[in-house]
């Protein structure tokens, strides 16, 4: 249940619950049975924006804001709440997911638990979302099985923010984006995925003391272990907000 539990300000949870509720009026999806989803749209966003000039920035974000029909204030988190959307109607679609007024639930308790947990990822998404962490983390003490489900959903975030763009705008910002992370033209979502997910847990690493080890993600109490990202022996952070 790590991952179904990270540490939310008070201030972000209102704006993502605003920005999930404005997006989702006509749907039978309740904020708080996915909140810790849109959470990590939210986090993904805000970290691959970050590096970039704010004129360039703005830029992006008024394409963003004609692609997705979004207000431009509060963008990130409502680019968030409209891209936890699409992630979780895809779901439903291939999975048979039933949201209802209550948490998220599935076809059993056991699938409840694991629904957020335990995503399916193919295989050919695997190998390249791996080959992309070994190649973004080969000086860190961080192996892809520890954290592959937090890479997933950071490429999975990225993939549904830029399909409405047509090609050459998408292709402009992959450009920038390449060499504001100095990451390869070549598989450019998955290397972003893997670097933004780095600097996610770098982030918790250095505020909460996680320590990183070869097996999988453990933080100081060696009874507490998760395959996901995060660990309840520790308060994880929420990604720094951007000044928009």
């Amino acid at each position: 249940r790590a991952l179904l539990q990270p540490f939310i300000t008070r201030s972000l949870d209102v704006a993502l619950r605003a920005a999930f509720d404005y997006q989702s009026i006509t749907l039978d999806i309740r904020y708080d049975s996915v909140r810790v989803l849109v959470y990590y749209f939210y986090s993904s966003y805000s970290i691959l924006f970050r590096p970039l000039a704010a004129p360039e920035r703005h830029n992006i974000f008024r394409r963003l804001v004609t692609a997705f029909g979004v207000p431009q204030q509060g963008i990130l988190e409502h680019l968030a709440a409209r891209g936890a959307m699409q992630w979780l109607s895809q779901v439903r679609k291939i999975n048979g997911f039933m949201y209802q007024r209550g948490p998220l639930e599935c076809n059993s308790p056991t699938t409840r638990t694991r629904a957020l947990l335990q995503p399916f990822i193919t295989r050919s998404l695997d190998v390249a979302l791996r080959a992309a962490f070994d190649y973004q983390s080969i000086t860190l003490d961080i192996r892809y099985d520890s954290v592959r489900v937090l890479v997933y959903y950071f490429y999975s975030s990225y993939s549904i923010l830029f399909r409405p763009l047509a090609a050459p705008e998408r292709h402009n910002i992959f450009r920038r984006l390449v060499t504001a992370f100095g990451v390869p033209q070549q598989g450019i979502l998955e290397h972003l995925a893997a670097r933004g997910a780095m600097q996610w847990l770098s982030q918790v690493r250095k505020i909460n003391g996680f320590m990183y080890q070869r097996g999988p993600l453990e933080c100081n109490s060696p009874t507490t272990r998760t395959p996901a990202t995060t660990s309840p022996c520790s308060t994880p952070p929420e990604a720094k907000p951007m000044h928009r």
